[in-house]
């Protein structure tokens, strides 16, 4: 079990993420607890609705192995980086509402 999936079952009491789980290598909770964003080896940021502990958005767009991730104190920004140097800013009120890559 890694870092991410400890902590989900913490937070929950139960396991959150799936068969993947060894490609995570960043993560990071909004701060009201909402929302999961973990990243790693896909080059991708993989976001989770934490009430209703299901996958709402597959972020792309990174160039490398996403390396951290944080979210801005509001909830409304994430930001990934990865291992290019490169960041990544997503400002999640964009994100569609529903549908592949949907954003709740």
């Amino acid at each position: 079990m890694d870092q991410a999936e400890r902590i989900a079952v913490l937070r929950t009491g139960h396991p959150l993420l799936g068969e993947d789980e060894d490609a995570l290598e960043a993560m990071a909770f909004s701060a009201d607890d909402s929302l999961l964003a973990v990243g790693g080896r896909d080059r991708t940021v993989r976001l989770w609705d934490m009430r209703l502990r299901e996958e709402i958005a597959l972020l792309e767009g990174c160039e490398d192995d996403v390396s951290k991730i944080s979210f801005s104190p509001d909830g409304r920004l994430l930001v990934a980086s990865d291992e290019s140097g490169t960041a990544r800013l997503w400002d999640l009120a964009d994100l569609p509402a529903s549908g592949p890559g949907r954003h709740r």
